[in-house]
């Protein structure tokens, strides 16, 4: 893959130390005991992936939305996310970083800290009033913005 540079939105990178013991106890006992059951969270959990009301409405309705993984779903999210974790101190790519302080999928802070083992230029912003789906937020032309101003700083090719 060619690329000038990496942008990294809502990222799943918060892999390897940044998730506990038990978040991977559970992820394997689902995957191990339940691999093909497919999980709404109904009931015990309620994630919002945006602050964008017709957007959620639209893809949420859409028959090929993936919204409710299986466990062995999620402990392959798991294995990527390690995998991700570990590999960030070889990116050799200018790197933009965006997380939303509203996300209830991941952790700002876990992703931050993941980010700051990325070595040379890397930039990490988080939006006060971002969430999960930060191009598809309210304040998503920001987020724009912010892309096509790293974009263009980037050194020709």
């Amino acid at each position: 893959l060619q690329a000038d540079g990496i942008v990294l939105a809502a990222p799943a990178i918060a892999g390897g130390d940044q998730i506990g013991t038990a978040q991977r106890f559970g992820g394997w006992l689902v995957a191990s005991i339940a691999p093909d059951e497919r999980f709404t969270g109904k009931g015990i959990v309620r994630i919002v992936p945006t602050d964008n009301e017709d957007a959620w409405r639209i893809v949420s309705l859409h028959p090929r939305h993936y919204g409710n993984p299986s466990g062995r779903e999620l402990m392959g999210l798991i294995r990527v996310m390690d995998r991700a974790a570990a590999s960030a101190p070889s990116v050799t790519l200018p790197t933009l970083t965006l997380m939303g302080e509203n996300d209830q999928i991941l952790a700002p802070s876990a992703v931050a800290r993941v980010h700051t083992r990325i070595p040379g230029q890397a930039g990490y912003i988080l939006y006060p009033e971002g969430w999960h789906w930060l191009f598809r937020d309210v304040q998503a032309p920001r987020v724009w913005d912010d892309v096509a101003r790293f974009a263009l700083t980037l050194p020709a090719p």
